[in-house]
């Protein structure tokens, strides 16, 4: 009787524990407005457009925070660097967290269908809440032909890890057992 309402006990319990958290979830991420100084590339026109998404599941995801698009460029080879200061913002079932991202942004373009951004000396600075990890990755250019290029600056949204079901209904199969054995423990001794 004992080794049944044990085993019964344990079932019950994984299943509660199991049905009780739920399985990974989406989230979302959100760039603010994008402060920039005067670029001091000749000629060169920027259109910084935030990029606000979402990712199917609590996993990292590389994420493009901001578009620039370059236009009027000319055949002339130009460059330029200047400040970049944005936000970020991830909400999910694991909180929600909020950077300050700068940096500096260099461009270079050869013609009217090429150009390259580098952005450097990033510095994250976590403003608010938590829950998310996020790291620079760099940038991505494509190049095309004009109006000009767009140039995405990439990041990495990492969540904090979230306990799985499966892990908690072990934990509490092993708890109902343990339970079990010092009450059949102290059943025989009396």
């Amino acid at each position: 009787m004992l080794r049944r309402t044990m085993l019964l006990g344990a079932l019950a319990s994984g299943f509660l524990l199991a049905a009780g958290v739920n399985a990974r979830a989406a989230y979302t991420f959100t760039t603010g407005a994008v402060s920039a100084t005067p670029a001091t590339i000749p000629g060169v026109t920027e259109t910084f457009t935030p990029n606000p998404g979402s990712v199917a599941a609590d996993v990292p995801a590389s994420i493009a925070a901001v578009t620039i698009t370059y236009s009027g460029l000319s055949a002339t080879p130009v460059s330029g660097t200047q400040t970049l200061t944005f936000t970020e913002t991830a909400t999910g079932t694991t909180g929600t967290e909020t950077w300050t991202i700068s940096g500096t942004l260099t461009v270079f373009s050869a013609s009217t269908a090429s150009v390259a951004a580098n952005f450097t000396d990033v510095v994250i600075t976590r403003t608010s809440g938590s829950g998310f990890t996020l790291a620079s990755t760099g940038y991505s250019t494509i190049t095309a032909t004009p109006p000009g290029s767009i140039a995405n600056l990439g990041f990495l949204i990492t969540p904090t890890a979230i306990p799985e079901p499966a892990s908690l209904a072990m934990l509490g199969t092993g708890l109902v057992g343990v339970l079990g054995l010092s009450l059949r423990r102290r059943v025989k001794k009396a």
